[in-house]
């Protein structure tokens, strides 16, 4: 019995952690909040590869995506909507702001630019046409 417990165990553990974590593609808003974290906390340590890497794995999920899932990655991915929600004291939005504040700050600091990155490219055209009367 004890030597079929530990598979078991192991089998159980492994299912339970795939179906609690999420996938890219199942929430948009956190999708584009994590996806420009990521690749702004890449470029920040100075690998402008890994950031074009991170935005081609969103921005290759979310190009097909509905048009309410794609406006919502657009927005939450679009640094004048942080500063809206920074403005409007979003709840729901202190989280992902706290967190990107020293990472915003190191940006505007540095003078980097993040137009050197295709992938960056492609997302400023997708916000483009899905926010381009918004913005």
């Amino acid at each position: 019995m004890k030597k079929y417990l530990f598979p078991l165990l192991c089998v159980l553990i492994f299912t339970c952690s795939c179906q609690t974590s999420s996938s890219i593609g199942s929430n948009p808003v956190a999708d584009g909040q994590e996806m420009m974290y990521q690749a702004m906390t890449c470029l920040k340590d100075g690998k402008p590869d890994k950031a074009n890497e991170i935005l081609g794995k969103y921005l290759d999920c979310y190009v097909d995506a509905d048009s309410l899932k794609k406006s919502e990655f657009c927005k939450a991915s679009t640094e004048s909507y942080w500063y809206e929600m920074m403005r409007l004291d979003s709840d729901e939005w202190k989280p992902f702001l706290e967190k990107m504040r020293p990472v915003m700050q190191w940006y505007m600091e540095s003078g980097e630019s993040m137009s050197s990155i295709p992938n960056f490219n492609r997302l400023r055209d997708m916000q483009g046409e899905e926010l381009g009367r918004d913005r």
